[in-house]
């Protein structure tokens, strides 16, 4: 009774380490540091975009809210 505890013990331990490891191979590509997109490239969309719509309107995408507004 107490070897076959053992083995059980020591079986699941065993399993626990090969999917500890196994679940690194598994991290998704798109999260992977290399394949991330810059943060300058939506830095210079976004200075764009904001640029563009002051030339279409005349005034910067800002809204102004009341000073009661919570």
């Amino acid at each position: 009774m107490l070897r076959k505890m053992r083995n059980t013990v020591l079986l699941t331990a065993l399993l626990v380490m090969i999917a500890a490891l196994l679940g690194g191979c598994m991290y998704p590509e798109e999260k992977k540091l290399e394949n991330q997109i810059p943060s300058e490239f939506y830095l210079e969309a976004t200075q764009k975009a904001v640029e563009q719509f002051q030339k279409d309107t005349g005034v910067l995408p800002i809204a102004t809210k009341d000073i009661n507004t919570p």
